[in-house]
């Protein structure tokens, strides 16, 4: 992630503990809820790692992109890379396959794969860190970008609002709370919207 390193570590603790808190709901939610917190566990930690400032975390050989000049061989993505930049999108299928109601959520959570998916693609070039990428075509991926942190960022704003004038709910007896739901999302939604500009 570009940017200064104070700002990358503060985006890596935000996703990590957030992630952590929706993975450890997931465990005690059940049906559609531990779906859905289940993936935004996995959304946010691999933004924690993204956002880690250079150099912090070395990606394991095999990783980055290749250029073909190690093996002669043409330029693109090992198998591993692939899988890395793969696995997002393939998380948030999950909930999509599964029965459970609510096509504009289904709808959201193939957008934030898809972001996910984009976004490791460009890490991965960068060496997986938030140095200079290497994308041949900077433009076409920036409109884009912009559009889904736009979009991202009224989700946000919207879920603010929502939550802002709801009273109290119940405290269901597993899981998360409802209002800790929508503020798990709202901190996905703007961290997706400072990673996509920031990428």
């Amino acid at each position: 992630m570009h940017g200064a390193t104070p700002v990358g570590w503060l985006m890596a603790v935000i996703c990590a503990g957030t992630g952590l808190y929706c993975l450890l709901s997931a465990h005690r939610s059940t049906g559609g809820a531990r779906q859905i917190a289940a993936v935004e566990g996995v959304m946010l930690l691999g933004m924690a790692v993204m956002a880690l400032p250079t150099g912090t975390v070395p990606l394991p050989t095999g990783l980055p992109a290749r250029d073909g000049a190690e093996d002669g061989g043409p330029p693109g993505w090992s198998a591993a890379a692939w899988a890395v930049a793969a696995l997002f999108p393939a998380v948030a299928l999950w909930p999509v396959l599964r029965p459970r109601p609510g096509a504009g959520h289904r709808a959201h959570h193939l957008l934030e794969g898809a972001a996910m998916g984009g976004m490791a693609h460009l890490w991965l070039l960068g060496g997986g860190h938030g140095g200079p990428v290497s994308d041949p075509s900077p433009v076409p991926m920036a409109v884009p970008a912009a559009l889904v942190a736009a979009y991202f960022a009224g989700y946000a704003l919207r879920s603010g609002s929502r939550l802002a004038s709801s009273g109290t709910a119940p405290v269901p007896v597993t899981g998360r709370p409802p209002e800790m739901a929508t503020a798990c999302r709202i901190v996905t939604a703007l961290a997706m919207v400072v990673m996509l500009m920031a990428m």
